[in-house]
């Protein structure tokens, strides 16, 4: 394993760096900066797969985004596998990103056990990349992992140009949800008809913002769905379509379901 280096032709880099600030600069939340980012990098190198990892701080944990990217069906497997996967900080080459807040990149095929490397090893993965998505402030926010094969020759600098957006976007996501979720509380009856409902689920990015609304503390609202209780999530997230729940509302950016307790 190696920290990543720039070995790039300088007209390569200059093309790439363009294509991202355009779109990266018509982002205007986190999911929406982190999919093109994926998408962009990977069509414009010769990285196969790309995936988004989001700390989980309550649990200390990285999962798997909504955000990923493959330019073959033959690799969903590899996003069906990681999307029950947990890294902590240290464990596998998203977690030593996440510990280091460095780009690591690893060369050969995966050695280490479990069934997304077994995965990785049958499609013939060469190479991997972990990279950091950090704030001004250094906290970490993503870390973007690629893989590939073959072995690639050439790395270039996402994390910079994700990084230049990454704070602005995300200050914007928070005021965005925190000015659209009282109406989508409203349409589902009012805060106290969902917390009669039952425990009240979201995701980890939204917790803070869902309890303020809900007028509840941090601590009450979980993040792994499991009826009996109503979800307040974000539209782009998986839990927004749970199928377990049944649908109560929806707005622009918020979706509220339930299956309350009988």
């Amino acid at each position: 394993m190696r920290e990543a280096q720039h070995s790039h032709a300088a007209g390569s880099d200059v093309a790439l760096t363009a294509q991202l600030v355009e779109v990266l600069g018509r982002a205007s939340t986190l999911p929406e900066l982190l999919q093109p980012a994926l998408e962009a990098f990977c069509l414009a190198t010769s990285w196969r797969i790309g995936q988004a990892w989001l700390p989980d701080e309550r649990a200390q944990e990285l999962v798997l985004a909504p955000a990923t990217f493959s330019d073959s069906p033959q690799f969903e497997r590899v996003r069906e596998v990681s999307e029950r996967q947990r890294f902590r900080r240290g464990e596998g080459l998203p977690g030593e990103v996440w510990e280091s807040g460095e780009p690591r990149w690893i060369d050969g095929v995966p050695t280490t056990n479990g069934p997304r490397c077994e995965v990785l090893r049958a499609l013939g993965v060469q190479a991997e990349l972990g990279v950091p998505v950090c704030g001004r402030g250094g906290e970490l926010f993503a870390v973007l992992v690629f893989f590939t094969d073959p072995a690639p020759t050439e790395i270039y600098p996402l994390a910079l140009h994700v990084a230049l957006h990454v704070d602005a976007v995300k200050l914007k996501d928070e005021a965005y949800f925190y000015d659209t979720l009282p109406v989508a509380i409203e349409k589902a009856g009012g805060r106290e008809r969902i917390k009669r409902c039952g425990p009240v689920f979201t995701g980890p990015f939204q917790v803070q913002v869902v309890a303020w609304n809900l007028k509840m503390h941090g601590g009450d609202v979980e993040i792994e769905a499991n009826p009996p209780g109503i979800v307040v999530a974000a539209g782009f997230s998986s839990m927004a379509h749970d199928p377990r729940f049944e649908l109560v509302t929806q707005t622009r950016r918020w979706v509220v379901r339930r299956a309350c307790a009988r």
